[in-house]
């Protein structure tokens, strides 16, 4: 949801949830459902110090992918394995193609990291989801 609806976000969720209950009763709450999710390390915040010791442990953190934002590839790839599949959802939980930019350096590295790490080819990724290709047909071939 982008914003203005993302401040309307937890109050729409809250009524879905009360609108499906409705409707199937069988649905519970989740007893250790714990709404807080930890934010992703942003490097950039680090000491030079702290940024050179996490280097140390994983390169990845000292490859910058979005340079106006200083967002790492250590940093997509996390994004990635808490379930971002698509451009936007890179962006948005990552600042990637935030700057001043917006993604013009950072978008095609962006797409190589998500090809690799979700297995597929660049050609099968998307901006938002199914009918969001990000290349047409005649480059797909």
């Amino acid at each position: 949801m982008r914003s203005p609806g993302l401040t309307s976000a937890p109050a729409i969720a809250k009524f879905i949830g009360e609108e499906v209950k409705k409707y199937n009763s069988d649905i519970k709450e989740k007893s250790d459902f714990n709404p807080y999710r930890e934010r992703i390390t942003h490097y950039a915040d680090l000491s030079p110090q702290e940024w050179e010791e996490e280097i140390e442990k994983d390169s990845r953190a000292g490859n910058l992918v979005c340079f106006c934002n200083k967002v790492t590839e250590k940093e997509i790839v996390e994004a990635i394995r808490r379930g971002a599949t698509t451009v936007d959802s890179i962006k948005f939980r990552t600042r990637a193609m935030f700057g001043s930019c917006q993604g013009g350096f950072c978008t095609h590295r962006i797409v190589k990291i998500l090809a690799r790490e979700l297995g597929k080819d660049i050609s099968e990724i998307t901006l938002r989801g199914e009918k969001t290709v990000l290349l047409d047909e005649e480059v797909r071939k």
